[in-house]
């Protein structure tokens, strides 16, 4: 099997730590964090064969600890630093969409999939998609 790596994704500039919001998987899937200052809004809301996204997996931060090496490492490649708060990521190399294409029908060879991963301090959500979210930024 091929490493997990973990990438910084930095769709916006100077994002603080972020606190889960809103995660609504009712029609569109909508993800709100927040930091002290901004709301932030990630919005999958272009149907794509029937579908916003391909698959949604919602978990603890607890459970998900064998991200930290890997937030470490993604961390110091971008930032030269891995103390700086940072919630949103891309995965290569990614167990979620081999576990996707494990699944009957269409999978990353015969469509592109993107794995991103929204890291809080107490959640982190992950989505498989074709396309990167519309983001809508509200000053608090």
């Amino acid at each position: 099997m091929i490493k997990r790596k973990l990438q910084v994704w930095e769709p916006i500039k100077d994002m603080g730590d972020m606190e889960l919001v809103n995660f609504n998987v009712v029609g569109k899937v909508n993800i709100t964090l927040e930091d002290k200052h901004r709301e932030y809004s990630f919005l999958y809301d272009k149907r794509i064969n029937g579908n916003f996204v391909l698959a949604c997996r919602f978990t603890h931060e607890m459970k998900k600890g064998d991200l930290v090496p890997l937030v470490v490492q993604a961390q110091q490649e971008y930032f030269v630093s891995a103390t700086r708060p940072w919630s949103t990521y891309k995965m290569t190399n990614s167990d979620f969409i081999q576990w996707y294409d494990s699944l009957p029908g269409p999978g990353s060879n015969d469509i592109h999939i993107e794995h991103h991963i929204f890291a809080t301090s107490d959640y982190t959500i992950e989505v498989l998609s074709e396309y990167e979210p519309k983001i809508n930024i509200t000053d608090k």
